[in-house]
């Protein structure tokens, strides 16, 4: 009930009822099997993912945005391919071209990235948590779990898998640290 659907096949193929939602684009929130409730998806083949009601609140603004997400819920993603791969990650603020968009299938929580592809480089087998990536390209690398990073600059932090609570600012700064703990650059 009280839902809004714009688009060729916006909304469509839901099993159960869904309260609340706006999707506007070609497909958008289309697979939405188990009640998602209160999301808001715009953008050709956004949210396109079997959103549960684990998914409720989540806001994807931009083609192919949270494309895969089942559940996981409070992200708001937008921008091209923004957390396309992400299926459970919840809390996530993230904006910027395909940033965050190899998070994979963990359960990514309390992120923010911002910036064109930040957080956007291919995630390895752990979830990573709590950090915070802005400007093009930063925290770029192959996160592993890494946990409460900072990094503020272009391509800061680069580098970076497993390391945790470090900081780095400025242009490229950061880029030596891979797996460091408390590093500040």
């Amino acid at each position: 009930d009280a839902n809004v659907a714009i688009g060729y096949q916006a909304l469509f193929g839901g099993a159960v009822q869904q309260n609340y939602n706006v999707a506007i684009g070609y497909q958008a929130h289309d697979n939405a099997a188990a009640a998602a409730d209160n999301c808001v998806i715009i953008g050709s083949l956004a949210g396109r993912g079997s959103l549960t009601s684990a998914a409720d609140g989540t806001v994807a603004i931009g083609k192919s945005a949270l494309t895969a997400l089942v559940g996981g819920a409070n992200n708001v993603a937008i921008g091209y391919q923004t957390m396309l791969e992400d299926t459970a990650s919840a809390n996530n603020t993230v904006v910027g071209y395909q940033a965050m968009l190899g998070g994979g299938g963990f359960t990514n929580e309390h992120n923010v990235f911002m910036g064109s592809q930040a957080g956007g480089g291919q995630w390895a087998t752990a979830a990573s948590n709590y950090n915070v990536g802005i400007g093009s390209l930063a925290m770029q690398g192959v996160m592993n779990a890494a946990q409460h990073n900072t990094s503020v600059g272009y391509a800061s932090s680069n580098n970076l898998t497993t390391g945790d609570y470090n900081t780095s600012f400025g242009s490229t700064a950061g880029n030596a640290i891979t797996t460091g703990i408390g590093n500040t650059a």
